[in-house]
């Protein structure tokens, strides 16, 4: 197999209705990671438009250069590299029939059923002899392709933090109007003639559904509004090519992620000569799996570890990639400043379209400078939720134009030059423009604390997951520190965590399963993932240099139920003790709040202040115990004393 994809025959079975003349090679790439990259002349006008050059200024992991300085590499490189591993992998399974040990796969299937039969549609002798068998073949090829070189195209800056953590747009995998979009301005890159042909090639019915169905993997299938988007139930084994566990993705991530960041790495690729395409079910045979991608980890009843051990050490890099750079506690300050730049920015265009709708209310809560989620509620009470989630829907049609226009750092320096002429720096949009100015500059939110606990993260994440939630957290512990509230951040990501489970079809002699189901190790792997869940508190710098980072955390423990790992009271036996514990500490002193005295501080204050609202701050607390911290003092001189 050639490695532009098709041979002349190939070409001229016309796959998808797509003229031969589209499908000729046209130009070659240079990538730093798998050498050339081919590209056909269809491929090229994609390239060159509008929706995939806006790639290049996407970077690849987001935050993490950050953290790695060269992890600056792009969703564009990753994209090219992409299309080159899934042509290396259609090699394979394409030609396995051909192979020293060749066994009887889908494509032998195909070649004893349509070899001698006309492509659809066309008589065998009028069209230079080209068959069913080119033409299937031909249509494999060609989608993998393009789905491997689109798969990433709905990608905005920063993603995976707007779409996954925080959840203010609809996520990439899922988005069918940004699709839309995205879509009608692919082959814009040449001339109104060129164009309007790649356009019709791209919005043939049949193109156009199974590229959507694995551009749009997540997306809702059973929904009615989405019919549509229908698996692809002609060639299933092409979404394992290009986005399953072991996929075109992964294989191409995985060496670029640890390239650039300078991570070791010793990967092999001899494991993929392994792969093949289960048959197709023959009658009235039932065969689990038909017509999908899997890996052959036993060949002719032995069983072949090699192949074993290199998925696994694929799977292990992947974690490795997780663990050092993808939740490295650097980027997910960087991350966690993203996330409350992105709130404000929300709740400044919320509060403006507010206003532009004629609410009073809404002004004045912003003189006041109350927070974008006090503002909302004011709406609410006058104008009703209904009218608020009009305006959530124009709010979000704004971020999501201005997102699909700009790169990372271009977001970045847009949201820094926020109302800059019209808005003080206490407004919404001033501590927006200030958290993105810091942003570009490196001047990252330190680590308070983390609470890790896997057993207690589903109960966690529904507690306090939805950003609403979250911000009234924040917003509380800020007042009882007596800190500005974009001055706190709770890290909470979902359980799931982007994780993807071991899940690549594995034939193991006596049937087909996936890995993670056949393996133990393969599960191990997935557990480890999920012991990287973690809920952490990042500061701004002038929490901690004023030494307000223990009360922060003293009010989330007893809001949250979770006790963090740093700045425990020495008093606090449950989460919600740490508050009155850490006043009794700061008071007494962290040495002098001896094992007998616990109880004493914490049941005379607690009976003090047990009928005082929840606006109670840190140092009111203080106020309360110190005439307790001064009897307790008192009463150890006495013992002295008479000792």
């Amino acid at each position: 197999m050639p490695q532009w994809g098709l041979t002349k025959e190939l070409r001229n079975a016309e796959p998808w209705d797509i003229p031969a003349e589209w499908l000729k090679p046209a130009k070659v790439i240079t990538d730093p990671i798998h050498g050339d990259v081919y590209l056909s002349k269809l491929e090229q006008a994609i390239v060159d438009s509008p929706p995939f050059q806006r790639l290049r200024r996407i970077r690849q992991l987001g935050m993490v250069h950050l953290v790695y300085p060269g992890a600056t590499h792009t969703r564009f490189s990753h994209a090219l590299g992409a299309l080159r591993v899934v042509q290396d992998l259609l090699d394979i399974i394409l030609g396995q029939r051909d192979g020293r040990q060749p066994d009887r796969d889908l494509f032998v299937q195909w070649e004893e059923k349509y070899k001698a039969k006309p492509r659809p549609g066309r008589q065998l002798k009028r069209f230079g002899g080209v068959t069913e068998l080119h033409w299937r073949i031909a249509e494999t090829i060609v989608l993998a392709r393009l789905g491997s070189l689109l798969h990433d195209i709905c990608h905005v800056a920063y993603g995976h933090t707007i779409e996954d953590d925080l959840k203010l747009l609809e996520p990439h995998d899922k988005n069918l109007t940004r699709f839309s979009d995205f879509w009608k301005k692919l082959g814009r890159g040449g001339n109104d003639a060129e164009y309007e042909e790649v356009q019709s090639i791209l919005n043939k019915g049949r193109l156009m559904q199974a590229l959507q169905a694995i551009i749009l993997a997540k997306r809702d299938k059973s929904s009615s509004a989405d019919a549509k988007l229908r698996k692809i139930d002609k060639y299933p084994f092409v979404a394992d090519l290009v986005t399953n566990t072991i996929c075109a993705d992964l294989l191409d991530y995985l060496p670029r992620d640890h390239a650039f960041t300078g991570l070791p790495v010793g990967l092999g690729q001899r494991f993929m000569t392994a792969f093949y395409v289960v048959p197709s079910t023959d009658g009235d045979e039932e065969r689990h799996y038909s017509e999908r991608m899997a890996l052959r980890i036993s060949h002719r009843g032995r069983q072949r570890q090699d192949i074993s051990s290199e998925l696994l050490k694929h799977l292990r890099y992947r974690y490795e990639l997780q663990e050092r750079a993808i939740v490295h506690h650097g980027k997910l300050a960087a991350d966690s400043m993203l996330g409350k730049v992105l709130e404000l920015w929300w709740e400044g265009l919320w509060a403006k379209t507010a206003v532009q709708h004629g609410s009073a209310e809404v002004e004045h809560a912003m003189s006041q400078g109350q927070s974008g989620d006090q503002v909302r509620e004011k709406f609410v009470e006058t104008w009703g939720e209904g009218e608020a989630r009009r305006i959530d829907d124009d709010v979000r049609g704004a971020i999501e134009e201005r997102l699909c226009e700009l790169g990372d750092d271009g977001l970045l320096e847009y949201l820094a030059g926020l109302g800059r002429e019209q808005c003080p720096d206490e407004s919404i949009d001033g501590k927006a423009r200030s958290l993105a100015r810091d942003l570009l500059d490196r001047r990252l939110y330190k680590r308070a604390a983390q609470a890790k606990g896997r057993a207690a993260r589903e109960r966690i994440f529904e507690l306090f997951g939805d950003r609403r939630k979250r911000r009234g957290l924040e917003r509380r512990a800020a007042e009882f520190a007596g800190v500005s509230e974009e001055q706190i951040v709770i890290w909470l990501p979902e359980p799931k965590m982007r994780l993807k489970i071991a899940e690549v079809l594995v034939d193991f002699g006596e049937g087909i399963a996936p890995f993670n189901e056949f393996s133990d190790r393969g599960r191990d792997i997935y557990r480890d993932h999920e012991d990287l869940w973690t809920v952490t508190v990042f500061v701004h710098r002038d929490v901690r240099d004023n030494g307000l980072e223990p009360a922060v955390l003293a009010k989330l423990a007893e809001l949250m139920g979770v006790e963090w790992d740093r700045h425990r009271p020495p008093t606090a036996e449950h989460p919600a003790d740490w508050p009155l514990a850490r006043a009794g500490a700061d008071v007494l002193g962290e040495q002098e709040v001896e094992e007998e005295l616990r109880q004493l501080l914490v049941d005379n204050a607690a009976q003090k202040v047990a009928h005082r609202s929840s606006g109670l701050t840190f140092e009111d607390l203080k106020a309360d115990v110190r005439p307790i911290a001064s009897r307790i003092r008192r009463q150890r001189r006495k013992r002295r004393e008479a000792e």
